[in-house]
């Protein structure tokens, strides 16, 4: 395994009172040699917070998609606290975080230098969680990887990262354009974030026609996958080495959507992906149920039980 003095760790976004400082505390004590980089917003309290450089950058703030779930896209607040975190890098490998995900074990950077065979668009594999990779075989969203961490080579890091930051028509688009295939609660944006950042990157390699967030071609699901399993490493979530502490990650029991370990797995070994049928099945059964709950008027009341931690 690489020691953790070719490490860097970037780690992303506001500070979270009495979380963030325990997330930099255990990446000290797991990578005691690595470089750490906190790069937040101007105004933050880092006092008593260890790190090797902090960079404060202007917050260019949140657009409120919908004010009664308080949905908000903070996509640019991702890109520019990551962009600008991944200048000050001095180092080989970067594990790019959040500043409110915790880690509890180093076994994903062990099964990465177990696994990390050739990469089609890479210099090398990235890692990413399987948590919120979501399966376009269930859900009709496309090029969608999860952006809670990465692991990889410095400049494959910086390229993936690289993406403009999204105009605020993007964000509001379907206020303009009908949405006949809404997935969504809050949709205004044509692109989730991680759609976002994956597509402006992909787009400078390959040629892909994808309109807005459920374009869902069998190209398109053809060239996720070939994305997910040609170039990167899927790594499953597990309480065991890793603690989100913003919220439970299966609050709203969507699992079965994830593209999991075991589907990258399988498609690298040339075989079927296992049990799409009954997980198609319950994703249908949950956009029935979601339906039956806002024609009931009762789904503001579930959501408010379920953000305070009632059920679930």
């Amino acid at each position: 395994m690489l020691s953790d003095s070719d490490i860097s760790v970037v780690m992303q976004g506001p500070i979270a009172s009495g979380v963030t400082g325990k997330c930099l505390s255990a990446i000290r004590s797991l990578l005691p040699h690595a470089e750490i980089i906190l790069s937040t917003w101007k105004g933050e309290d880092v006092s008593g917070i260890s790190f090797d450089c902090l960079v404060q950058s202007e917050d260019p703030g949140a657009v409120e998609l919908n004010a009664k779930t308080d949905d908000r896209n903070n996509i640019n607040r991702q890109l520019i606290s990551t962009q600008q975190g991944l200048l000050h890098v001095s180092r080989k490998y970067v594990l790019k975080i959040r500043t409110d995900l915790e880690l509890l074990s180093l076994e994903f950077l062990e099964y990465y230098f177990r696994h990390n065979i050739s990469s089609e668009v890479f210099s090398e594999r990235v890692l990413i969680l399987d948590h919120f990779t979501r399966n376009c075989r269930i859900i009709p969203v496309p090029f969608s990887p999860s952006d809670w961490l990465m692991f990889g080579r410095y400049e494959d890091v910086c390229q993936y990262y690289a993406a403009p930051l999204m105009p605020l028509e993007e964000m509001l688009y379907f206020k303009c354009h009908e949405d006949r295939q809404s997935l969504f609660s809050a949709p205004y944006h044509r692109f989730v974030p991680e759609q976002w950042i994956c597509l402006n990157f992909l787009c400078k390699k390959w040629s892909i026609k994808c309109s807005d967030y459920h374009d869902n071609t069998m190209e398109n699901r053809m060239l996720t996958e070939r994305f997910l399993t040609k170039s990167c490493l899927v790594y499953p979530y597990n309480e065991k080495e890793f603690l989100f502490h913003k919220y439970n990650p299966d609050r709203f029991c969507d699992r079965f959507t994830l593209f999991t370990q075991d589907d990258w797995q399988a498609i690298v070994t040339g075989n079927q992906i296992p049990k799409v049928r009954w997980r198609k099945m319950l994703y249908r059964c949950r956009m029935r149920t979601i339906s039956l709950i806002e024609w009931l008027g009762i789904k503001e009341f579930l959501r408010e039980i379920i953000k305070r931690g009632k059920i679930l």
